[in-house]
């Protein structure tokens, strides 16, 4: 059965992985063939049938794939592990996961013998749960109360820092040494941990820390003497509810400039970041008032708040499309089109919306055009013409310097010629940006590239841009070729 569910398991996630992607394609016109083939994508359909028993087999391996909790009884789990003879945990997670092959099955039988073993021999536990990375995080949470914390510790910092799964381990110490008074936990962390060194564990400790007792962490980070504890947390552009909530509780009790005196932590950097990557969990005025502050004025002037504000939707919009439904898929399989994806963006973010409606509309642009660039470009079609092309233009130069020929072309030939002078030089910006490294990914390759674009000014200024690249390089003889019209 378990054999069955891993094989079901894997068979899904192929069927839904990518395929080979070829990096240099020429276009045709001003719409690359890959770009119409994207969009013309069918969502993926498995069309044989199956029976109900293998459908709920693959539906639990995938289940496993993803980390979804697949539940047991924690208390039967105790009662069955209470039970067991010296040994027959072990004996029985060995048989049951085929010695670290497979993850630990659901049920409370399963996860009674995990218990069991684990409280005779945890590192030889850990150890298959490292291996796996199978072991439920509420099992291993368990499994790790039945030792003292002290030992936690010491347990986790056996394994090297790059063991697949150990950051949970590390996680699962926030709410132990939250229960603890605020110096006894500083002691524990100053004789365990450092917060100076780049990568240490700690970092994993205090982001899981439970939201509902930052005034610990507050005390904490006080009693310790170090402000990195908080500042750990307040830097962590995941999770900006929780930065936020911690910033209010520092601000109100008066510990920011204390917190800001130690280590490259500054007052100034610390609001200007926070307010960059708090999200809408940060009322939209106070966002603005800090990010102001942080320019040092006293009162942002309408430049100032626009600026603000298109900070603000290029953080939110990534960040929305980031979580929770996987929109740029439903989009890149023609589930969603471009507006629908909007409208679901507008909807999780009401506020910025109503105050910056365009800037969130042309950062949904920017994140759809890496999937199908022709598609995402219906999102521009309610801009004005003086509005459409300068974005078209100055997007291509910030976001798709690192794409493909082909898609980079799709995005700056749906801003046509002919072009002003400001508009001219922005084409030639674009194409100066994309060319430094293409050129350098494939020198011969993109030069190929270039010498079949179809004539107009996304070709003069491809020509114009490679010339200056090759002018001081093993291409240099080709310069007369690509100045001629």
């Amino acid at each position: 059965m378990p054999k069955m569910a891993l094989l079901l398991g894997t068979h899904a996630l192929c069927l839904l992985s990518g395929g080979i992607f070829l990096y240099f394609r020429p276009p045709l016109g001003t719409a690359p063939a890959a770009s119409a083939e994207r969009q013309a994508e069918a969502p993926i359909v498995i069309r044989d049938p199956i029976s109900a028993e293998s459908a709920a087999m693959a539906t639990q391996a995938i289940a496993y794939a993803r980390g979804a909790p697949t539940g047991y009884d924690p208390v039967e789990a105790l009662r069955l592990a209470n039970q067991m003879a010296p040994g027959e945990g072990e004996k029985q997670v060995r048989a049951l996961t085929e010695d670290g092959v497979l993850g630990i099955p659901p049920g409370a039988k399963s996860a009674a013998a995990y218990l069991a073993w684990f409280r005779e021999n945890p590192e030889a536990a850990l150890h298959l749960y490292l291996g796996t990375n199978h072991v439920r995080k509420e099992l291993l949470a368990q499994a790790l109360e039945q030792i003292p914390l002290q030992e936690h510790i010491a347990l986790a910092k056996k394994f090297p820092l790059f063991y697949r799964g150990l950051s949970r381990l590390y996680e699962l110490l926030a709410p132990r040494l939250a229960a603890l008074d605020a110096k006894e936990a500083a002691a524990l962390i100053q004789g365990n941990f450092s917060t100076s060194t780049p990568g240490d564990p700690i970092r994993d400790v205090v982001r899981a820390w439970p939201s509902d007792d930052f005034d610990g962490l507050a005390d904490l980070a006080i009693a310790a003497k170090d402000p990195a504890l908080v500042m750990l947390v307040l830097e962590d552009e995941k999770n900006g509810r929780k930065a936020y909530q911690l910033f209010r509780l520092l601000k109100s009790r008066g510990y920011l400039p204390a917190l800001s005196e130690k280590g490259p932590y500054t007052e100034h950097g610390l609001r200007r970041r926070l307010c960059l990557h708090a999200g809408p969990e940060m009322p939209l005025d106070e966002r603005i008032a800090e990010r102001g502050w942080a320019w040092g004025l006293s009162k942002p002037s309408a430049v100032n708040r626009e600026a603000a504000l298109g900070l603000f939707a290029l953080c939110d919009v990534h960040n929305s499309m980031n979580s929770g439904h996987d929109l740029r898929h439903a989009f890149r399989h023609g589930v969603m089109t471009a507006e629908q994806v909007l409208a679901a963006v507008e909807t999780a973010l009401p506020e910025l919306t109503a105050a910056a409606a365009r800037e969130v509309r042309l950062n949904v642009f920017r994140v759809l055009a890496w999937e199908n660039p022709l598609a995402a470009s219906s999102l521009l079609a309610s801009l004005p013409e003086k509005e459409r092309k300068p974005a078209l233009l100055n997007y291509s130069t910030s976001d798709f310097i690192e794409g493909n020929p082909a898609d980079f072309h799709a995005i700056v030939a749906l801003a046509p010629g002919p072009d002003s002078p400001e508009e001219t030089q922005a084409r030639t910006a674009a194409w100066e940006e994309f060319s430094k490294g293409a050129y350098r990914k494939s020198a011969d390759d993109y030069i190929e590239w270039v010498r079949h674009l179809p004539h107009g000014p996304n070709r003069d200024a491809a020509r114009a841009t490679l010339v200056q690249r090759i002018k001081h390089s093993p291409h240099l003889y080709l310069v007369e070729e690509f100045q001629k019209p």
